[in-house]
């Protein structure tokens, strides 16, 4: 019998859910779990953590991490059975497998894998653990090609991360005493504001300076009537008490700091007699030290989702453009603000070597936590939300069209804080800035704008020299694709040397593209934010690898035609053999899914000189139902 050459794939228990389909891939840098996962598996989205990392696969093209979410993976039978936290990447893209468990699993786990024999190998207490490939791995094969338009590849070879996007103030910011006697309690404004503004602004600080809260005995918390977090286990669920894990010396020392700092705050209690009960997890901090979270994975199994709506990302950025003044406002610990309801308390025990410990107000990890922070929120600023106020989770901005009124709209929202008894972190705020950056964009009164960090971090790039290198300016470019016209045409020789990998050329090709890049970098597009209800249009055109589209406001509005948003991919092989008229349908498609708010707010015009022949897809049986017309 021959050795077998498919892919090894495996199955195993994650958090708490059997997993089958994990490929395992060792020139994968990332472990990946696809968004379907995520979702058959019930994992509360307050597990998740944003990312703003980029996979690029052996084709090239660039996948977007949507978040990232740390969870118990188990390997292995009986006694050679074991368990490691792995971080995630979550995915948004068809895939014939659950899960990708690549180089960090392995070492990890300290894995080796024999392809031939199908089998990884790690080392367990009581001796070597074996997970054992699937016997008939046609399956898989199969189910991906039954996925219409889908590349199969899904093996990534490396990732780019850049740092998670906060609101953060643009200006050159000045630091401000708001209690004499105290100068170490500072708040930041805008070096950029005139002086007699800058004087009332810190008047206005100092007169509302008990909202800001320098530790956490200073936040006095939101009361039950404004909101509390509620479980709402659902009936017949049996408690769930997870089996301890064991922490190293190291860890344990960090917990016990943790729980004292938590007890000092009277955020934590020890409880007893529990019915429900959770392990600690740690997490490294970029600073070397680690960060206690509670694995409420087996609890919020047992809570329903709430559905409340959040607010959209790319129509936030939008309605912040074109205000001459802004304000950045951080929550101090937002989420502990906000009082656990009585009844639910003992349920968000957690386990230590000293003792048992609940939250008395609303902890990180539990399910429907963003949606109760958002409900928050909304009913506190209800009369602001989209006039002067933007709010994502514990994140917001003030914003005035003029700058006369900004004082008055923070007034307005400093009392709505005081009237609730909010807290507001001094690090992290700004007041009075002209510009800021926003979710991984420069907000400025001209419009929507290239975050400098991101368009330097290319702009200082010499020439790849390896293939490491040329996944990393993919991804740079991934992140910037709103401003960048055509960009997957003009990555299109970068794409090239990554299929060749084994004998790498940086090309003259390459040499002209990323020049091309660079100069259109230099000046990057300010885009424009639609106005409400009008028209806009979508000019599209195709090239012999992809497919790209610009939707613009007209000159009617603007003076001239202004772009709101540059979207473009590269096409797989089998849509490069489509008709002319096939390719313009999968550049509106590709739009249309890419900017789904705007085509579902907004009436949109396609424009292109493309010779498709348009009219004749009416009258075509066989046209109509290959477009699903």
């Amino acid at each position: 019998m021959l050795p077998s050459m498919d892919a090894l794939e495996i199955q195993g228990v994650v958090a708490g859910c059997k997993v089958r389909r994990m490929l395992v891939d060792t020139g994968s840098s990332m472990d990946v779990l696809f968004k379907n996962t995520v979702v058959r598996m019930q994992l509360s989205p307050e597990l998740i953590r944003p990312s703003e990392s980029v996979l690029v696969g052996f084709s090239g093209a660039p996948a977007k991490v949507i978040g990232r979410v740390c969870l118990p993976v188990t390997l292995g039978d009986g006694e050679q059975r074991v368990t490691r936290v792995i971080d995630f990447g979550i995915v948004d893209c068809p895939s014939s497998y659950n899960a990708i468990l690549g180089r960090p699993h392995l070492a990890l786990f300290n894995g080796v894998v024999s392809t031939c024999h199908r089998t990884l190998k790690f080392i367990a207490p009581q001796g070597v653990g074996v997970a054992r490939g699937r016997g008939a791995p046609r399956y898989a094969k199969e189910a991906g090609r039954k996925r219409r338009h889908t590349d199969a590849r899904v093996n990534v070879m490396e990732v780019v991360v850049e740092e998670a996007p906060r609101a953060e103030a643009a200006d050159e910011k000045l630091l401000v005493a708001l209690e004499e006697g105290l100068p170490e309690r500072q708040v930041r404004i805008s070096a950029e504001a005139p002086d007699e503004m800058k004087e009332r602004l810190i008047a206005l600080l100092k007169e509302f300076a008990e909202l800001f809260a320098w530790r956490a005995l200073e936040m006095p918390g939101v009361t039950p009537e404004t909101a509390v977090h509620r479980l709402a286990v659902e009936e017949g669920r049996r408690p769930v008490q997870q089996k301890r894990r064991n922490l190293s010396p190291e860890k344990e020392a960090a917990l016990r700091v943790e729980v004292d700092k938590l007890m000092g705050a009277n955020l934590v209690e020890e409880t007893s007699y529990v019915t429900w009960l959770s392990n600690v997890v740690f997490m490294p901090k970029p600073s070397g030290d680690w960060r206690m979270c509670v694995d409420y994975t087996s609890l919020n199994r047992a809570c329903p989702t709430d559905a409340y709506p959040m607010p959209r990302i790319d129509l936030l950025v939008d309605s912040t453009a074109y205000h001459e003044m802004l304000s950045f406002v951080d929550m101090f610990s937002g989420y502990h603000q906000i009082p656990m309801a009585e009844e639910d308390r003992p349920k968000t025990a957690f386990m230590t070597p000293f003792g048992n410990f609940c939250y008395r107000v609303m902890a990180f990890g539990l399910k429907n936590a963003g949606a109760t922070y958002q409900r928050m929120v909304n009913s506190v600023f209800r009369q602001q939300i989209g006039r002067n106020v933007e709010a994502y989770v514990d994140d917001l901005i003030v914003k005035s069209r003029r700058r006369e009124d900004h004082l008055e709209d923070l007034r307005e929202t400093f009392q709505a804080m005081r009237a609730h008894r909010l807290r507001l972190n001094p690090l992290k705020c700004v007041f009075g800035a002209e510009a800021g950056k926003f979710l991984g964009f420069m907000i400025t009164k001209r419009g929507i704008e290239a975050n400098p960090k991101q368009v330097d971090a290319i702009l200082r790039l010499t020439p790849p020299k390896t293939p490491k290198e040329v996944q990393g300016l993919v991804g740079r470019l991934a992140a910037l694709g709103r401003f960048i016209p055509r960009s997957a045409e003009k990555a299109t020789p970068f794409f090239r040397t990554l299929k060749k990998a084994a004998r790498f050329q940086w090309t003259t090709e390459c040499d002209g593209a990323f020049e091309e890049l660079k100069r259109l970098l230099a000046a990057p597009t300010v885009m424009t934010a639609p106005k409400a209800e009008e028209t806009m249009y979508l000019y599209i055109t195709v090239s012999e690898v992809s497919v790209s589209a610009v939707l613009v406001a007209r000159k009617a509005h603007y003076g001239e035609d202004k772009p709101i948003y540059y979207v473009s991919r590269t096409m797989v092989t089998h849509e490069r053999r489509y008709a002319p008229i096939e390719k313009a349908a999968l550049t509106v498609v590709m739009a249309a899914t890419k900017l789904r708010p705007y085509f579902q707010a907004h009436t949109i015009v396609v424009l292109t000189n493309l010779d498709t022949g348009w009219p004749r897809i009416f009258h075509s049986a066989v046209r109509k139902a290959h477009l699903a017309v």
